[in-house]
């Protein structure tokens, strides 16, 4: 076949007519949405010969909005989300078999947020996030991109910061796995920084006060001759005013108190020594959590301007 046989029988196709056309649709939507299958629908699509493809698509697009306000809303008081998130997936399907345009299941969401309550639209983002595979798939990416990134902003706008942390943490994080790192909408092209955003952090280290005890009193100090205290001096003295036979039996006495005390002061000797070493690892342990803390936080002026990593006094 020639070139001008080609376009004399594309000339010979019948145009497009709205009316019959958006009839057909509508039922065939109907039954093969109800029966979850593409069948009736494609068979529709290939009776409607026409030399406007294009505007076939964009009737077919027209029926599915308005099925959706129509049939699936209509005067009830709220939408059923599990029939809503079938009709999305539908919707797809419908897509990849170039039935309909790949912005289709993109409008259907973005009518369907705009008439759910937030409580709702939480619920039903996560046909969204399941189907993120879907998203950035060839057939959809490049016609869709930018009509999801517009519903994820505008459910953002109508969320609460504070009170719907959870929900808008979930936008953010399919947003990233959305859009690839070299994606303009999320660069800082013009290179504007919030300066500021200082964080404020203790620079200087938590001292923690300690209590120093009291010195041991000299009096109960031993001398070297083994002598005994103060004390025992003057029960020594009281004791020499007495005959020799008392003076032999309290000799073993002192000796044993002498022991007494030197046993005392070696125990104390040791606790003091227990607790110089446990306050030695207390101060250090302090001091490497404080590094640690001022490292971290030191992080977030760089983050706050990152041009500083090219300052030679940074380094």
């Amino acid at each position: 076949m020639t070139d001008g046989a080609k376009t004399e029988s594309a000339e010979d196709l019948p145009v497009l007519q709205f009316a019959e056309a958006y009839k057909k649709f509508s039922a065939s939507l109907k039954s093969s949405f109800e029966a979850d299958r593409l069948g009736d629908l494609e068979k529709t699509s290939n009776e409607l010969v026409t030399s406007d493809n294009d505007n076939k698509k964009l009737t077919l697009d027209q029926c599915f909005r308005e099925y959706l306000t129509l049939d699936l809303h209509g005067a009830r008081p709220k939408i059923d989300l599990d029939k809503a998130q079938r009709f999305v997936h539908f919707a797809i399907q419908a897509a990849r078999k170039e039935l309909c345009n790949p912005t289709t299941p993109i409008q259907v969401l973005a009518d369907i947020f705009d008439m759910l309550p937030l409580s709702s639209c939480e619920v039903l983002f996560k046909s969204v996030e399941v189907e993120v595979a879907t998203w950035r798939s060839r057939t959809f990416y490049q016609s869709i991109k930018n009509g999801l990134l517009r519903i994820c902003n505008d459910l953002l706008r109508r969320l609460s910061r504070t009170q719907n942390t959870v929900f808008c943490g979930r936008i953010q994080l399919f947003l990233a796995k959305f859009f690839p790192f070299s994606e303009r909408s999320g660069l800082n092209v013009i290179s504007e920084f919030n300066l500021d955003n200082v964080t404020s952090f203790s620079k200087q280290p938590l001292v923690v006060e300690t209590v120093e005890k009291p010195a041991i009193d000299d009096q109960v100090k031993v001398d070297e001759k083994g002598d005994g205290t103060k004390e025992k001096e003057d029960d020594k003295k009281d004791t020499e005013e007495k005959d020799e036979a008392k003076k032999d039996e309290s000799e073993p006495m002192e000796i044993e108190l002498i022991v007494e005390e030197k046993e005392k002061l070696e125990v104390e000797k040791k606790k003091d020594v227990d607790e110089e070493k446990k306050e030695d690892s207390v101060s250090v342990k302090a001091e490497k959590e404080f590094a640690l803390y001022s490292q971290f936080w030191k992080l977030q002026d760089f983050f706050r301007c990152p041009t500083q990593c090219y300052e030679k006094e940074q380094w």
